[in-house]
């Protein structure tokens, strides 16, 4: 122990330097952490190599699958200060291809689909959605497309004809339909032209019928 200048030096250069104690050691009233059983490395956080952390200041590669089990909400702020104007990119693995899907927020107050981050291909507002491409409907036998709660709207049934119609859902009845087998409309009641009605029924037509309107009867 020697004291050099405005320091109290314990040890020296020549020999090692053991401090025991029954307790923990403090210095200036912090305790003083080794490695022994607490396993401290500087390399290391929990036991995990320091460079398998996410930095905010950096790029990072998550790989692997990344759960969020909170209600908290996943952001993406765009613009040209905080964020990029194309937040989700897909990348194709497998080629060379670069980029193969965007979404990211359109012009005004919507978000886009897009191919190539140009083109939008399916645009998603508060009052409308729309694309600019094909909208194509696979799978299953019969296909729904309705409106107004669902009360009433067109659907394509694929069976071995395939046809294409006008159904109310609310009532349960047909307003049109075309089959491709037999290349004809079928109309689930007497049409309307000019204010008068075409009727092809036996019955004599009840309710409304206007004035000046055909009954064919069989």
């Amino acid at each position: 122990i020697s004291r050099n200048g405005n320091n109290l030096v314990f040890g020296n250069g020549e020999m090692g330097l053991n401090i025991q104690s029954k307790g923990d050691v403090y210095l200036n009233g912090q305790k003083v952490v080794t490695t022994g059983t607490n396993g401290l490395n500087a390399d290391k956080v929990g036991g995990v190599d320091a460079n398998l952390y996410a930095r905010k200041d950096q790029n990072n590669d998550w790989s692997g699958v990344q759960t969020y089990s909170n209600a908290a909400p996943l952001r993406f702020v765009v613009g040209n200060v905080q964020g990029s104007a194309i937040p989700i990119q897909f990348m194709s693995a497998k080629s060379n291809k670069g980029n193969v899907g965007y979404i990211s927020k359109s012009d005004g107050d919507g978000m886009s689909i897009s191919p190539d981050g140009n083109n939008e291909l399916l645009g998603l507002y508060s009052d409308r959605t729309y694309t600019t491409g094909h909208l194509v409907f696979a799978g299953g036998t019969e296909k729904d497309i309705r409106f107004g709660n669902g009360h009433m709207g067109f659907y394509f049934k694929e069976d071995g004809n395939g046809r294409l119609g006008a159904w109310d859902w609310n009532k349960n009845r047909l307003i049109w339909r075309y089959d491709t087998d037999t290349n004809y409309m079928e109309m689930g009641e007497a049409p309307k032209w000019q204010g008068r009605r075409l009727f092809l029924q036996d019955p004599q037509p009840q309710g409304d019928v206007p004035y000046g309107s055909i009954w064919i009867g069989f």
